[in-house]
């Protein structure tokens, strides 16, 4: 399916005269969207559409601090250092959540992102 999307995107970038680029961003935002409905989340969602491999990529974002008073936002620096050893306090973990898990139910506000950027 990844290089399906790249061609997909690709030919209606072509046909509708929209440049690559915004109908990527607009694909990003829709994943986000229909992940925080999905996942129940309300902020600090991520997702990256790999160009090369059509992969798409969702993460939430935490901010590494040593003393957690938000869970929804913040990670302690002992749990961020589970995820990757480099971090330190102050700088973002990011935590991959599953893309494939977004089911149909989360389609149709995806796609009125989409509609709604390219316009």
């Amino acid at each position: 399916m990844g290089q399906e999307i790249i061609r997909v995107i690709e030919q209606i970038s072509k046909e509708k005269g929209i440049d690559k680029q915004i109908f990527i961003e607009a694909v990003e935002a829709a994943i986000v969207s229909a992940a925080k409905k999905s996942y129940k989340l309300e902020e600090n969602v991520s997702a990256h559409l790999n160009e090369e491999t059509g992969e798409i990529e969702l993460y939430q974002i935490y901010d590494v601090v040593s003393e957690v008073e938000d869970d929804a936002k913040e990670i302690s620096l002992a749990k961020a250092k589970e995820i990757d050893p480099e971090l330190k306090e102050g700088d973002e973990a990011k935590i991959k959540l599953e893309s494939h898990d977004l089911g149909r139910i989360a389609a149709p506000p995806a796609k009125q992102v989409i509609v709604q950027r390219l316009r």
